[in-house]
């Protein structure tokens, strides 16, 4: 059977509303120029994303969670417009997405995708029914962040806490459809996705599947700070002319370096 314990959802939900630092833990950029980062930091005040993306219900009805965090962050008009959405169009099913405006939250759209709600003590017949559907959420959601000409979006844990689908399966799917995304759906416009939530185990459990699925992180400034390393310079090419007099020679330049005040020095 898959399950939650219980104390591992009181952590998480327990975190929800706390202000905290934004952390980082893992960046990766994939050949065809798509960005993926985990992040550790409240959704309602993340910074630095055009798009955030709500796990909501089929009937987006923002009562509990992520949905009520966001929807309460965002103020009175997130729940108006889904209610509007809802009477002129149904529900959504389970792995739909649809884009709305934010209210008062620090984007420039949010992203209500629903992901599938699972039984507390679901069986394995029940997650193997939900995966197809969470995955379907993820693509949506990325179809709806680049159809919106969006460059960049957080996504959370869809589907885990409240809906019940395992936390480790929930981070395997979403990265792997990720992947799978990048290498057969991607175009190469300028994107970035941050998979961000609040609490450590959600947290802990994207970054080991990030770093499963899509490689080791990459320190990009450590990376270029490589690309300047100055050139190898053998001994055989320094030269001592006495009186304080060096001479280097790295390629095709010769240094010379002498001891004494700068001031009193002659340009020849």
């Amino acid at each position: 059977m898959y399950y939650y314990k219980k104390n591992n959802l009181n952590e998480r939900l327990s975190c929800a509303g706390q202000s905290m630092k934004p952390e980082m833990r893992f960046s990766t950029l994939l050949s065809k120029g798509l960005r993926v980062s985990v992040w550790r930091d409240d959704l309602t005040t993340h910074r630095g994303v055009e798009a955030v993306v709500n796990a909501a219900n089929e009937h987006l009805s923002h009562g509990g969670g992520l949905a009520k965090a966001l929807s309460d962050a965002g103020g009175p008009d997130i729940q108006r417009e889904s209610d509007r959405y809802t009477k002129a169009n149904g529900k959504l099913l389970t792995g739909d997405a649809i884009v709305a405006q934010p209210g008062n939250l620090p984007y420039k759209k949010i992203i209500h995708a629903v992901g599938p709600s699972l039984p507390y003590n679901c069986k394995k017949y029940d997650v193997d029914n939900a995966t197809p559907k969470l995955r379907a959420a993820i693509k949506n959601v990325l179809d709806i962040t680049i159809k919106n000409h969006l460059k960049s979006v957080a996504i959370p844990a869809i589907s885990s806490g409240l809906f019940n689908f395992p936390l480790p399966l929930c981070a395997d799917v979403i990265v792997k459809t990720l992947k799978y995304y990048h290498d057969h759906n991607y175009n190469g416009a300028p994107l970035e996705v941050r998979l961000v939530n609040h609490d450590d185990p959600s947290v802990r459990e994207m970054e080991r599947a990030c770093h499963e699925v899509l490689g080791s992180s990459v320190s990009h400034s450590q990376t270029a700070a490589a690309q300047w390393l100055p050139p190898k310079v053998s001994y055989s090419e320094i030269v001592s002319h006495g009186k304080g007099l060096t001479s280097m020679k790295i390629n095709n330049v010769t240094l010379n370096l002498k001891k004494g005040h700068i001031q009193k020095q002659q340009v020849k």
